[in-house]
Formats: C-alpha cells, structure tokens, sequence
C-alpha cells in the first residue's frame, strides 16, 4: 500500500511539472508568435519600400528624358511621397527605439541626398 502511494504522489508530482512546463512553453511559443508577425509587418513594409524606390527610379528616368514634360514631373513627385509613406509606414511598426531612430536617421540622410541630386540636376538644366 506504501509502494502505491508513493507511486500516486511521484505521478501527481510529475503532471504538476509538466504543467508547469506547458504552460511556460505556451507563454513563450505567444511571445515568438508576436515577434514573428511583427517581423513580418516590417518586412512587409520593408518590401513596400522597394517597390515604390523602383517606381521612383522609373519616374526619375522619364523626368530625366524629358524634362519638359510636366507630367513626368509629377509622376516622380508622386513616387517621392509614395516612398515617403511606405517609410512611415515601417517606421510607425518598428517597436524597438534604436532602431526608430537609427531608420530616422537613414530616412532623413537618402531624403537630403536624394533634394540635393535633384536640386543640381535642375538647377543644371536652367
């Protein structure tokens, strides 16, 4: 009767660490699932960015080949701010400070380069 009764209180003893152990696994599997989909927003995001730097880089060309052309003017305007917005966008998923900031700071340093390349470039053609 002793054997089984230590048996019994080993057993419950067992489920109760393995409980225990379920439920931390649980918790952290959430936690992986959460960083997961916010890596995916940023990727997302992220390829968002591309697309609309490709577009702007289509834009760019057509300003660059005729740049008498209105039209062309406004469709690299368009591109610009649809970067713009693809960049907050990433931005406004981003969780972790540093690397707000750090993308703040990459987003201002291009956006500075890319109204100086501009400016000279017309500046050039008047």
């Amino acid at each position: 009767m002793k054997k089984l009764l230590i048996l019994n209180v080993a057993a419950l003893a067992m489920s109760a660490l393995l409980a225990v152990l379920l439920v931390r696994t649980t918790s952290s599997s959430a936690d992986s699932l959460e960083d997961m989909a916010s890596l995916t927003r940023q990727v997302n995001h992220a390829q968002a960015i591309r697309k609309e730097m490709l577009v702007m880089g289509d834009s760019m060309r057509g300003f660059l080949l005729d740049p008498t052309q209105q039209k062309e003017w406004d469709a690299k305007m368009a591109a610009d701010e649809a970067l713009t917005k693809a960049v907050e966008g990433l931005l406004a998923t981003a969780e972790d400070p540093a690397r707000k900031e750090m993308r703040g700071h990459d987003e201002s340093r291009a956006r500075d380069l890319l109204y100086q390349v501009d400016d000279g470039y017309i500046a050039s053609l008047l």
